[in-house]
């Protein structure tokens, strides 16, 4: 028997930002699942926080790639 989108839901809200998402890329079908159940807003909501966290995360890596480029290594 198939999994119900509210169950697939449960799962992957369990899985976001735990141990079992170290990329921080689970709130995609998460967010695909919210969308297809019809809640929009949730799913919107879902996309921007999980977008907000890998934009914070790419930020972070490319401050350190500058501050290693700079000739004193103090940035």
């Amino acid at each position: 028997m198939p999994e119900s989108l509210k169950q697939q839901i449960d799962r992957l809200e369990e899985s976001y930002e735990s141990e079992l998402d170290p990329q921080g890329r689970a709130f995609v079908p998460l967010a695909d699942a919210h969308r297809r159940l019809g809640d929009l807003d949730k799913a919107l909501a879902v996309v921007q926080q999980g977008l907000g966290v890998l934009v914070a995360d790419i930020d972070d890596r490319q401050t350190v790639s500058i501050e290693s480029l700079a000739p004193d290594g103090d940035g």
